[in-house]
C-alpha cells in the first residue's frame, strides 16, 4: 500500500484560534491588571488562605480523576458520586449537628453504597 501526499496544503484554521485565544487572554489580563476593583482587599493573607482551603477539595478530586484517566477507566459518574458524598457530609455536619468524624464515616459509607 502506497501512501500519497494530499494535493492541497494543510488547513490553517488552528493558527487563527490560537491568536483569538491569545487575544482573549491578553484582554482578561489587561482588565484584571489595569482596572483593579478590589482596592487591596483580594490579596490579603486571610482571603488567599480561604481560597487555598476551598480549592483543596477540587485539587484532591482532580488528582484522582487524572489517575482514572491515565489508567483508561474513565467514568463520568464520578462527579455525581463526589457531589453526593460531599452533600451527605455537609448535611450531617450542618443540619444534624454531627461531628466531622461522623460526617466522614457517613460520606465513606454512602460512597461505598453507590459503588464509588
Amino acid at each position: 500500500m502506497k501512501l500519497e501526499r494530499s494535493a492541497r496544503p494543510p488547513a490553517r484554521g488552528a493558527d487563527n484560534s490560537i491568536w483569538i485565544m491569545a487575544a482573549v487572554l491578553a484582554g482578561l489580563w489587561a482588565i484584571l491588571a489595569v482596572l483593579p476593583q478590589t482596592r487591596g482587599i483580594f490579596l490579603t493573607q486571610g482571603n488567599l488562605a480561604t481560597l487555598l482551603v476551598q480549592s483543596s477539595v477540587l485539587l484532591v478530586v482532580s488528582v484522582g480523576m487524572t489517575m482514572v484517566i491515565l489508567i483508561r477507566g474513565i467514568d463520568l459518574s464520578v462527579g455525581a458520586g463526589v457531589a453526593l458524598t460531599g452533600t451527605v457530609a455537609a448535611m450531617i455536619q450542618i443540619k444534624c449537628g454531627g461531628s466531622a468524624e461522623l460526617a466522614i464515616v457517613a460520606a465513606i459509607a454512602v460512597g461505598a453504597a453507590i459503588g464509588a
